[in-house]
């Protein structure tokens, strides 16, 4: 058996592997580990690492492209031995920040490799380094029309990271102490979007000088969440600098402000409820074209 292409990853919760996989022809994807079996299920074309590295190894050498997803991945792969490949690595996990002067080392002495880094990350690569800006594929049909709560409500779903608190989520949760706030954790993908369905604002993450990543320099982003509320028609508010696409695409239009900010954020869309309906189109349409099937895949083979 060979394929053309190994999407290759730690497991199936890295850079919206599970969404893409399926679209990219004569493909295999290669996980190492299974933590989020209903992003597993969503893989047609899959082999565990653990399982089977036999035949893992047999696919990654017959290939003709491999494409590396979160550089946690590069844990369980020796890229040196397929410098006869096209390598492909899509910079989306915390571990570029905890070893950032070590990976930043690993590409420029390894020029070969083609890089795609989420915005968020863009101000921590070395300047010398080539890049292309990413956003990950989201699979979720456009809606003709969506079913909100009739109360203006607030959603934030910092996942598997709530204990860590790396997403600002205690913070979030006493800015907003009064009013509906929904804290999405310990649910399937397909609860988390019914929740954002209904739901009018998302807050992605307000991330605080004490938090986690905070202390390599870090301010927040746009992540799969974030970019899943934009799709279901909420605004979208996070604590990151205005990210920079441009000039290979148009800039997000996320409403990127400082955590001690938020109370006043919020208190003009309880003023103004106009103001959601407007911004929450414009940043459905940004997210519609930015995170479709086609975009997202050619943005990475070519």
């Amino acid at each position: 058996m060979s394929v053309e292409t190994i999407l290759f990853s730690n497991d199936s919760s890295y850079g919206g592997i599970s969404f893409i996989a399926n679209t990219i022809e004569n493909s295999a994807t290669i996980l190492v580990n299974s933590v989020r079996k209903d992003f597993d299920s969503m893989i047609k074309n899959k082999f565990f690492f653990k399982k089977n590295p036999r035949l893992c190894v047999n696919l990654i050498q017959k290939c003709k492209r491999l494409i590396i997803f979160g550089v946690i991945s590069l844990d369980n792969i020796k890229l040196k031995k397929y410098r006869d490949k096209e390598i492909i690595l899509i910079i989306s996990d915390g571990r570029f920040f905890k070893e950032n002067k070590k990976i930043n080392n690993f590409l420029k002495n390894n020029p070969y490799i083609k890089v795609l880094i989420m915005p968020d990350k863009i101000p921590f690569l070395d300047k010398s380094i080539e890049y292309k800006p990413y956003f990950q594929h989201i699979n979720i049909p456009p809606y003709e029309e969506l079913n909100k709560f009739d109360e203006l409500t607030f959603s934030h779903s910092p996942g598997l990271k709530y204990h860590s608190n790396l997403k600002g989520s205690k913070f979030i949760k006493k800015t907003l102490h009064d009013q509906k706030l929904i804290i999405i954790r310990d649910k399937k993908w397909e609860d988390c979007i019914k929740i954002k369905e209904k739901t009018h604002i998302f807050i992605d993450q307000m991330v605080l000088k004490s938090h986690g990543y905070s202390k390599y320099g870090f301010k927040g982003g746009i992540g799969k969440s974030g970019l899943e509320s934009m799709l279901l028609k909420n605004v979208l508010i996070t604590s990151s600098p205005q990210l920079i696409t441009e000039p290979f695409f148009e800039n997000p239009p996320s409403i990127s402000i400082k955590p001690n900010e938020l109370r006043k954020t919020i208190e003009g869309f309880i003023d103004d409820p106009n103001k959601i309906k407007t911004i929450s189109n414009k940043q459905y349409e940004w997210a519609r074209v930015h995170t479709s099937e086609e975009f997202v895949k050619n943005n990475i083979l070519n």
